[in-house]
């Protein structure tokens, strides 16, 4: 474990990362209080097309409706609590129906029908609708929230944005709403999820963790500042970045922000840190 000093920063005590109790407080007061990354909203693109998430320790499922607005329901049936959606993605139909006793919802939610309905008479169908979460689709990108009012999205965001790239207009010239998705791999780690966080956010392990990375890695020519930024091995990464070009420009290959729009590019994603530390990756 490393102290604190001028250059390093200090670790977290092994207990955060093992302690089952330090994860309940985190699924209360992260997972299942700030708004969480989901998934694309061309994974739903049509009417009854749904996805199923982990959040916190809920399960979600996300549906566009037929007047083309995407929900988030609890993934339980409101008769016995039975998983409706049993399957990570699918096609639901016109309705989302339960498979263990056949209660039928609309993919608004709304109680729709029930085996021996007549039997549930003056049944006030709109008392079990399916449990609703909070949705929000920012540039394709689908977000959820458990909490009860939770503040809007782009207040979460877009300071991050804005402190990391100085300014929101130059993350507004990448367009990732246009993106599409070119490849994805999912793979679980047998990891706290902090620790994944952690590795993603240095690359003080790249060179001698994916040496075929810092051979092929682009970079902006924006010289890096604060611990670590001048060691021998960052010296390195940078030099290797360097080989790399924008066509006619000495900046990062083919993005926007420094390109016109016109030159075609992609771009890799890495994402989602999830409690149970599944990783998925796509570019």
């Amino acid at each position: 474990m490393i102290a604190e000093t001028d250059v390093l920063t200090p670790t977290l005590d092994g207990v955060y990362y093992t302690d089952p109790g330090i994860l309940a407080a985190e699924f209360e007061r992260i997972f299942e209080r700030e708004w969480y990354y989901a998934g694309r909203a061309d994974e739903v693109a049509a009417p009854g097309r749904f996805i199923r998430r982990r959040v916190g320790r809920e399960t979600i499922v996300l549906v566009r409706g037929r007047d083309q607005v995407i929900r988030g329901f609890l993934n339980v049936c409101r008769h016995r609590g039975a998983q409706l959606c049993l399957t990570d993605r699918g096609e639901a139909g016109k309705t989302i129906r339960c498979p263990y006793h056949a209660w039928t919802y609309g993919l608004d939610g709304q109680l729709v029908a029930a085996p021996d309905w007549r039997a549930l008479n003056g049944v006030d169908r709109g008392r079990y609708r399916l449990h609703q979460v909070h949705v929000a689709t920012w540039e394709g990108l689908i977000w959820v929230s458990l909490a009860g009012q939770p503040g809007p999205l782009d207040e979460q965001l877009r300071p991050q944005i804005e402190a990391r790239l100085a300014g929101y207009g130059t993350f507004e010239r990448y367009r990732l709403g246009e993106l599409k998705v070119g490849a994805r791999a999912e793979y679980d780690v047998a990891a706290n999820w902090k620790l994944i966080c952690e590795n993603f956010q240095e690359c003080y392990h790249c060179r001698n963790i994916h040496p075929e990375l810092v051979a092929t890695i682009r970079s902006s020519s924006r010289r890096p500042s604060g611990p670590g930024a001048t060691t021998p091995a960052a010296t390195r990464l940078r030099t290797a970045a360097r080989r790399s070009r924008c066509p006619g420009r000495p900046c990062c290959p083919g993005c926007p922000a420094c390109c016109p729009p016109t030159t075609g590019f992609s771009m890799a994603w890495w994402c989602t840190r999830t409690a149970s530390s599944r990783w998925s990756a796509t570019t």
